[in-house]
């Protein structure tokens, strides 16, 4: 006891001697580019901002590129603030390279950061005429599978196999294959935009200004129906998680369906009985929901099994909830790198990083029902191989990230949505630390004491490191749990 009070004691003469200097980051003006030369500049962490501005001399690609020793990434947008696409490891290592094509008098901006906090140091840009920026397209060799029919459904073409021919900026011409995971041509996305008639498809090809064309035929499927044997009814909650897809147009839940046995029916008459987890001509089966502007609603809603354009349905069963309140006893343990690549991927849809909290190690909820009734469930009752909680499916709903700090991670069991905070460090993340010396003193529970009093106000990074508690803000208990750790009382932060 009196080991603590020496430690309050301490730690109130610190307040009160601890030097108020408050350090203001702002972006200023942006600073002004010209072609082929170099701009040094200094970035520190993700609360800082450097803006550059480059006004086109004419029209044509550019590509504004970084070199440095640590992770930079560049966001470009227009005069008027509309984005026009970002960067983050293009160049090399850390380093973004963005190409864009340009119009002659035109003014676009690139807003510099470093990609996670902790990452400083100096830095060099440029920006150039980019000499491999494509200007002409031709069709080379066409995709190894044409698209097919089915009644009026027309699906899309899988470009697998196709060929173009580049020619450069420079004149330099260079062959381009290409498949899921090779997209770009030197870094310019191609874009592909598919007019449908009654026995054929023409697909425009565009990367950047360049543009071709090719003609393919329509197939009919080989597939005439398909019908399932004793379909299943799939019972969903009503708030089981999801998401919409605002890319393809429709809501899409968080669902397990059933293994269906299926017969097939193929064109030419003739029959086959498999299942949805098999498939059929290296093609497998689809199993979706068809609520393309609104979620499911309560009772009974169709879904469908799709396979080569033939369709048939079965009955999604949305049920209420029985859950009225829940109470979070104790949230996981597992802590979070942000470069976990078990627990963490890229989203494309929002360009940001994704934390899937799978690891419910500790944790400890009640829930409350509507009959009254309430029911305390423990990881003991987690099952990870099945995803299940006490024999029922659980969903670890995704959360966005965009570096070190807490989060709010979210699962939905029951139909109910249970909600406790988690932390993402990086390789030298230091939690608890607020003064920005890698190291966890007694300063730090004085910072943490001076911002609540509104003397010396921390960054949005800096909070979330000094959140020792993990509730999701930074209070004096987070001071308190410093103290405590420092004094030996607890083990960690």
């Amino acid at each position: 006891m009196k080991k603590i009070l020496s430690l309050l004691l301490c730690f109130v003469i610190i307040v009160a001697t601890f030097p108020v200097a408050v350090t203001s980051i702002t972006a200023g003006a942006a600073t002004t580019l010209f072609l082929e030369e170099e701009y040094d500049a200094q970035l520190s962490c993700t609360d800082d901002k450097l803006y550059y501005s480059f006004c086109a001399p004419y029209d044509g690609y550019f590509e504004f590129y970084s070199v440095s020793d640590f992770d930079l990434f560049v966001t470009v947008t227009d005069q008027n603030g509309s984005f026009i696409t970002s960067d983050d490891n293009s160049n090399r290592g850390g380093d973004f390279k963005a190409t864009v094509y340009m119009q002659k008098g035109n003014v676009y901006i690139f807003e510099v950061t470093a990609f996670s906090v902790f990452y400083d140091g100096r830095f060099s840009a440029y920006i150039k005429e980019s000499a491999f920026a494509v200007t002409k397209l031709e069709v080379k060799k066409l995709p190894l599978k044409l698209q097919y029919e089915y009644g009026t459904i027309v699906y899309d073409i899988d470009y697998s196999g196709l060929e173009l021919t580049a020619t450069m900026q420079n004149g330099n011409t260079a062959d381009f294959c290409y498949d899921t995971d090779n997209k770009n041509i030197n870094g310019i996305p191609l874009v592909f935009k598919v007019d449908y008639f009654s026995t054929s498809a023409v697909v425009e090809i565009t990367c950047g200004s360049a543009k071709t064309s090719f003609e393919l035929e329509i197939l009919p499927s080989q597939i005439r129906s398909i019908e399932l044997i004793n379909p299943q009814t799939v019972n969903l909650y009503e708030n089981s998680g999801g998401y919409y897809d605002d890319k393809k147009n429709y809501y899409h839940y968080y669902y397990e369906a059933p293994r269906f046995d299926v017969i097939v029916t193929y064109a030419d008459g003739t029959l086959e009985c498999t299942d949805t987890t098999k498939t059929i001509n290296g093609e497998q089966f689809y199993i979706y929901d068809n609520q393309f502007t609104d979620h499911f609603t309560l009772g009974e809603n169709t879904a469908y099994v799709e396979l080569m354009g033939a369709q048939t349905n079965f009955t999604v069963k949305v049920l209420k909830t029985p859950v009225t309140a829940c109470d979070v006893i104790n949230a996981p343990k597992k802590q979070y790198t942000i470069y976990d690549e078990d627990y963490i991927s890229f989203n494309e849809y929002t360009d940001r990083f994704t934390l899937y909290a799978l690891d419910l190690s500790g944790l400890e909820f009640t829930l409350g029902f509507e009959d009254g009734t309430q029911k305390t469930y423990t990881d003991a009752d987690v099952d990870l191989e099945s995803d299940t909680i006490d024999g029922e499916r659980f969903y670890v709903l995704p959360c966005e990230i965009t570096g070190v700090g807490t989060y709010p991670v979210t699962f939905n069991f029951k139909g109910y949505d249970i909600s406790f905070y988690t932390r993402i460090g990086d390789t030298d993340t230091v939690f608890g630390d607020a003064d920005g010396d890698r190291d966890v003193s007694v300063l730090d529970a004085a910072a943490i004491q001076m911002h609540l009093v509104g003397k010396l106000p921390l960054s949005d990074t800096k909070l979330c490191l000094c959140d020792t508690d993990i509730d999701g803000e930074v209070s004096v208990l987070d001071a308190s749990k410093i103290q405590m750790f420092l004094a030996g009382l607890i083990e960690s932060i």
